[in-house]
C-alpha cells in the first residue's frame, strides 16, 4: 500500500458567463472561429487565472500567443 499521497491531475475551467463578467470577454462566432481571436482571448485567459489565482498554480504569468485545439480555459465543450 502506498502511504504517500499525491495530488490528482485535474484542471479547473471557468463558464463563460464568469469570463465575460471578471474579463471582458465575449464567446462569440470570432471567438470560435477566427485564430487570432482565440489566441488572443486564451492569452488573457491563461492571464487572468494567473493573478487571480497564480499561487495555486492555474495559469500564466507570461502567456505565449500559442494556437490550441478546443478551449483550454473555457466550459463551453465546443471542438472544432
Amino acid at each position: 500500500m502506498n502511504t504517500e499521497r499525491s495530488l490528482l491531475p485535474v484542471d479547473i475551467v471557468m463558464d463563460p458567463s464568469w469570463w465575460n463578467a471578471h474579463a471582458g470577454i465575449t464567446f462569440d462566432e470570432d471567438f470560435f472561429y477566427h485564430p487570432a481571436k482565440r489566441v488572443e482571448s486564451e492569452r488573457k485567459m491563461a492571464e487572468g487565472l494567473y493573478e487571480r489565482w497564480g499561487q495555486y498554480g492555474l495559469g500564466d504569468k507570461d502567456s505565449r500567443d500559442l494556437p490550441v485545439v478546443g478551449a483550454v480555459h473555457l466550459a463551453s465543450g465546443f471542438l472544432l
